[in-house]
């Protein structure tokens, strides 16, 4: 946290977006970067100034677009920073495991990026949409892609508190205003990812056209700033777009298209072998098979994947070697704590 006799760090992040927007990518996406690590952090100008050897009058002329000599070396400086952060995140990335899934996941999102189009992926729950988005996100942190996930029953206000805090952008403002410097952060150069797209279509919400507003909030950022947008979603927005009340107002996100992307409802077999892999584990068969099979059919992939975990735990701990029969050992365990 910042010291009682220290400004706090508070530019906005839409501010700091205009102020970089016609920088070139390399010190745009740093610049940007810096602002977002620092808020993330609770600095200070003067302590954001102090990890990259600068001033803290700098660093406001910096995010606000009144430095006008050479960023060379402050983007350097930037950068030795981010890998230094970079590094101590890494065994945050171990827990992440890149599949077949992951890398279409992952070309959609690029492609709406460079082609500033909508894109759309549609998928059942715990199929790994989610886990997907957000390490795209962490790997185009800050300066390409902002990453929100809906809230649940998907209400307006809500959504754009979301947003504002992805932004960094205060929500204390008027929904009219609010929703002007939501949009005004977004460039050509940005792609906006929307997760649980679906949460206006459920529950009690039977008035789609307050479920709507939403939708048209995010064709009008797309519209207007030129932006990448990906949906992410359950089949359920998939069937309102194309059967649903709100088919004709959904149809406007459509029209903008670039690609639809369905998610199949289990995962394939060379992911599951990925999976496997990342823990020393060749494709189960027999009983491990068996189970792999049942827990996903039944309970979903989260559920399998933080079985694999919880055993390579658990043999780390006691010096154990990593097998399908520890596997099967976490599985007796759980059943034992179920009672």
């Amino acid at each position: 946290m910042p010291k009682p006799n220290q400004p706090s760090l508070n530019i906005p992040g839409d501010t700091v977006n205009k102020a970089t927007a016609n920088l070139p990518d390399k010190q745009r996406s740093a610049i940007r970067w810096l602002h977002s690590y620092a808020m993330e952090q609770g600095w200070s100008q003067e302590e954001t100034g102090k990890n990259i050897n600068k001033a803290g009058n700098t660093i406001y002329q910096l995010f606000t677009g009144r430095h006008t000599a050479g960023k060379e070396s402050i983007v350097s400086e930037i950068e030795r920073l981010r890998k230094t952060v970079s590094a101590r995140a890494g065994t945050e990335s171990l827990q992440f495991i890149e599949t077949d899934l992951t890398r279409r996941i992952w070309k959609v999102c690029e492609s709406s990026l460079i082609y500033q189009r909508i894109a759309f992926i549609f998928g059942d729950s715990q199929i790994g949409k989610t886990t997907a988005l957000e390490e795209y996100q962490r790997r185009h942190n800050h300066g390409t892609t902002i990453y929100t996930r809906m809230p649940a029953g998907g209400k307006m206000g809500d959504f754009l508190r979301a947003m504002a805090r992805q932004l960094n952008i205060s929500n204390k403002l008027s929904t009219y205003d609010l929703k002007a410097r939501i949009k005004s952060a977004f460039d050509h150069r940005m792609v906006l990812i929307v997760d649980e797209a679906h949460q206006p279509l459920l529950g009690d919400n039977r008035n789609r056209q307050t479920a709507m507003q939403v939708y048209e909030f995010l064709r009008e950022i797309h519209d207007e700033q030129r932006c990448g947008l990906v949906i992410s979603a359950t089949n359920v927005f998939r069937d309102e777009m194309a059967f649903g009340r709100g088919s004709n107002i959904l149809a406007q996100l459509s029209r903008r298209r670039l690609v639809s992307l369905q998610l199949p409802n289990e995962p394939q077999r060379n992911d599951l072998k990925s999976f496997a892999a990342a823990y020393g584990l060749s494709e189960p068969t027999g009983e491990a098979a068996e189970l792999q099979k049942t827990i996903i059919k039944e309970q979903a992939l989260g559920v399998w994947l933080m079985l694999l975990r919880m055993t390579a735990g658990r043999c780390n701990k006691q010096d154990l070697e990593m097998t399908w029969d520890q596997v099967i050992r976490s599985r007796d365990l759980l059943k034992k704590l179920e009672g």
